[in-house]
């Protein structure tokens, strides 16, 4: 019942971004993710799930690693270099920056990005200006309106600065496998074994290790990585949705 709800809301963002989750693999981390991947993997017909050795800690590791960044957002009033100047003048730090100007036509209420480079930045939409959200219009919408009016309507600057990365050392626990009863559609005796020393091990299983227990249902073969481990479905479900099974689905 949990793979199955998580499967549901996985096909549901799928289906609004217009891909195919058989075509991707899935990435399973944090303490409880791990134990249900390959049952969800195998409900969106997904072949191969992958799991980083920091599994259980890996959240706390991307916010270790990644950029200081901040975003300042002006209203565009008097005009668009009054407010490039104000938000440049309100960045909280020093670090890499990219402006963008958020418009629309004049009476609509759905707005686009288009870059802009504050050395050419001008009081009043320049023609490159003008032809960059035209063209940002057409890849979204698949048109253009050259006849409305554009208006202007926030600055948005984003800034960021590049952290140090710490050195991350990974040292294996002691290879101490085992064996345990658990439930892989009725009780039986399943192998035990730490991740790092998991290869060619092949399901049904539970591997332990990094914070987290991953569970090898029947039919999926893992692989150790430098960084990860790699299951890979042996026995796959014939697929239920794709190009070749629904005729939208081939529409260019």
């Amino acid at each position: 019942m949990a793979a199955e709800t998580a499967a549901r809301a996985v096909r549901s963002l799928a289906a609004a971004r217009g891909v195919d989750p058989a075509d991707h693999a899935l990435v399973a981390f944090g303490g409880a993710g791990p134990g249900h991947a390959t049952a969800i993997a195998r409900a969106l017909g997904i072949q191969t799930v992958l799991v980083p050795h920091l599994a259980g800690v890996l959240s706390a590791v991307g916010i270790g690693q990644a950029s200081r960044r901040s975003e300042v957002v002006v209203p565009v009033r008097d005009s668009v270099g009054t407010a490039v100047a104000d938000a440049i003048a309100r960045r909280p730090f020093e670090g890499t920056t990219r402006i963008r100007l958020a418009a629309r036509h004049t009476g609509t209420q759905h707005t686009l990005e288009i870059a802009l480079d504050t050395k050419t930045a001008q009081d009043h939409l320049t023609e490159g200006n003008i032809a960059d959200f035209h063209q940002a219009h057409h890849t979204q919408f698949g048109f253009s309106r050259p006849d409305l009016e554009i208006e202007p309507i926030e600055i948005r600057l984003s800034i960021e600065e590049a952290p140090d990365h710490p050195t991350l050392n990974f040292e294996p626990p002691p290879d101490t496998r085992g064996v345990t009863w658990a439930w892989f559609g009725d009780w039986m005796e399943v192998p035990l074994v730490p991740m790092h020393s998991s290869n060619g091990v092949l399901g049904p299983a539970l591997l332990t290790g990094s914070g987290t227990t991953v569970v090898v249902e029947p039919g999926w073969r893992v692989t150790v990585g430098d960084s990860w481990i790699q299951l890979t479905d042996e026995h796959p479900n014939p697929p239920i949705m794709g190009t070749s099974f629904h005729p939208t689905h081939n529409l260019p």
